[in-house]
């Protein structure tokens, strides 16, 4: 299967990613080939969940004139208005979780976040690069873990690559962000990438990017009680839905794509 678009800008990927809430049940591995085209419209053209143990794919960048048939994904209607009414009463729970931190930390309490014990990967992936094998890709559970092959079109620069990203979360608002740049890399037509859903033996090791926490230090806190407060009281919200609400009606009418053989 080819997938392309035959316009001045776009994105399509293949790839395999997996997200596995806490307490959700087992992991929830995926792999698809998707793209967004000029009009901003969400493209499918296959997924298939769970992909079985020993399944591979390999996946070439190639230039052709022909390409296979992309689904739509329907655009959603939006009520923009309740989307920021809703952003609004998100911000106002924030403002007050932030206010009884700062609270605390002022009379010397301690503030802190429960953290829970990850467990195994539960499934690999095996990364090979023109037959440069990277080893087996995994991360611990929850966590969420993306490899993706992307080729886009845009200002007439055409650029393909393999992106691999991801993390594991410790806590409710706290991740442990990895790092895989030696395995991320731009791609040439006709290079080949080959990813098998292997068991979770001889791993890669995942070095550790960052680690992302909510703010609990009291000047970080205090600078973040004062960026909401400005929102709050500024024209920020109806601004940002009047800006959405013209983007809605400027889009072009979407792309009629023949249906799929």
């Amino acid at each position: 299967m080819v997938l392309a678009l035959p316009q001045d800008r776009y994105l399509v990927s293949v790839g395999a990613s997996v997200g596995r809430p806490q307490g959700g049940r087992g992991p929830q591995w995926q792999f698809q080939g998707s793209g967004i085209d000029e009009n901003d419209d969400a493209l499918r053209w296959f997924s298939e969940d769970c992909p079985r143990i020993g399944s591979s794919w390999n996946i070439v960048v190639v230039n052709s004139a022909t390409a296979a048939s992309p689904r739509r994904v329907p655009r959603r209607r939006i009520a923009w208005h309740q989307v920021f009414v809703r952003q609004i009463e998100q911000e106002e729970a924030r403002l007050r979780l932030l206010e009884d931190r700062l609270r605390a930390l002022m009379v010397n309490a301690v503030v802190g976040e429960r953290t829970w014990t990850t467990k195994p990967p539960a499934i690999a992936v095996r990364v090979r690069v023109n037959g440069r094998d990277f080893g087996n890709v995994s991360i611990e559970r929850p966590g969420v873990l993306s490899i993706t092959v992307y080729a886009k079109l845009r200002d007439k620069q055409q650029g393909a690559a393999l992106s691999i990203h991801g993390g594991t979360q410790l806590g409710p608002q706290t991740w442990r962000r990895y790092d895989w740049s030696r395995v991320n890399q731009r791609l040439e037509v006709g290079d080949k990438v080959s990813l098998e859903f292997v068991e979770p033996r001889r791993l890669v090791s995942n070095s550790v990017r960052n680690i992302e926490r909510d703010v609990w230090m009291r000047a970080n806190i205090a600078a973040e009680i004062a960026e909401i407060r400005g929102r709050l009281r500024s024209n920020y919200y109806a601004e940002q839905e009047a800006n959405m609400r013209e983007y809605s009606l400027s889009r072009p009418k979407p792309h009629r794509y023949p249906r799929p053989v």
